[in-house]
């Protein structure tokens, strides 16, 4: 959020009152369902009719990143590689950092109680993390083999995606029936505004995420083949990097 902050202040973006964009309002922004196809109005949320600017699973995404920034970090003095992702083979316990005599070590935490495992010199760390590397190695012929399988398993997925988008128009349908026999129950008062506008809220979400997922299927899958070839070529190229 801070970076984003600067950003918009190095465009010189202002508010009404021509002083620069509070951060609370760029919190409030980005927390606007508008982007990715839904407008609020008055607490009820209603399907628009402008191109969506976003999808909403990366609005989602977007949120969980808001909410995650909102809360208290604790940050270390000194930056220490690798902390947050490792935790102790014995207790489970997470791996802390330290500095000793010019030596980086990683000992357990034992937040849990005694735990009988010693600290771990940075040295010794990266030879295992290169072991680790090694493991996922796929050699070029290898590779060739698995990439030739994959296109032809996103050659024949191809039937089943039609089938899949059929499926999909079909439930766009459903959501659309069911929004229109919800407006009847609340126009004859049997829920009330609040039950009302919560389930068309849901309904809308559920009806754009359908449509993204069309949207997918229509561009080709989602491109799931690509990320499968780039995740194949890093494990092809782990080699190079251990060493």
């Amino acid at each position: 959020m801070e970076e984003f902050y600067r950003e918009v202040s190095r465009w010189g973006l202002t508010g009404k009152t021509g002083k620069p964009v509070r951060k609370s309002v760029l919190a409030s922004i980005l927390s606007n369902p508008f982007y990715y196809g839904v407008m609020r109005y008055r607490g009820e949320h209603y399907e628009a009719s402008h191109p969506p600017l976003v999808s909403k699973k990366l609005f989602d995404r977007v949120q969980e990143v808001l909410a995650q920034q909102s809360k208290p970090m604790k940050r270390d003095r000194i930056k220490y590689a690798f902390l947050g992702l490792m935790r102790c083979a014995e207790c489970g316990c997470m791996i802390t950092a330290e500095t000793q005599k010019g030596h980086v070590y990683y000992p357990c935490t034992k937040k849990r109680g005694p735990c009988g495992q010693k600290f771990l010199r940075k040295e010794a760390l990266l030879e295992q993390l290169r072991n680790a590397i090694l493991k996922i190695h796929v050699d070029d012929e290898t590779s060739k083999k698995i990439v030739e399988r994959w296109e032809a398993f996103a050659e024949d997925s191809s039937q089943a995606s039609a089938s899949r988008s059929r499926q999909i128009e079909d439930e766009l349908k459903a959501c659309d029936e069911k929004m229109e026999r919800l407006l009847d129950l609340y126009i004859a008062r049997e829920i009330g505004p609040e039950e009302y506008q919560r389930k068309k809220g849901k309904l809308l979400d559920e009806k754009q995420a359908l449509k993204e997922k069309l949207g997918e299927i229509e561009s080709g899958g989602g491109g799931w083949l690509e990320l499968a070839k780039t995740f194949l070529s890093a494990c092809n190229q782990a080699y190079s990097v251990a060493w």
